[in-house]
């Protein structure tokens, strides 16, 4: 799965495959809560800690999926500035 934020930036080969998911419309969440609801998703990488891949992960693990996060930067949220996102 991709989360992306403002700007959809997907350079990873394949990103179009079924199962990659970016949240720039609602239909595509509301295709991924199917899925996971279906017994269809038991785990997901989350690329991108902004404030909008955290909000998924921090979903899909409500949902009962297992989560992994991944971000380019050194931190969570990189743009919030909070000194205590480093990681």
């Amino acid at each position: 799965m991709i989360a992306t934020g403002s700007r959809l930036y997907a350079p990873v080969a394949g990103n179009g495959l079924d199962g990659i998911y970016n949240f720039k419309s609602l239909s595509a969440a509301e295709a991924l809560v199917a899925r996971i609801r279906g017994g269809e998703v038991q785990t997901a990488a989350v690329v991108g800690a902004g404030f909008i891949g955290v909000e998924v992960a921090l979903l899909l693990r409500a949902l009962g999926v297992a989560v992994t996060l991944v971000e380019q930067a050194h931190r969570l949220l990189p743009r919030s500035g909070s000194p205590n996102a480093d990681l």
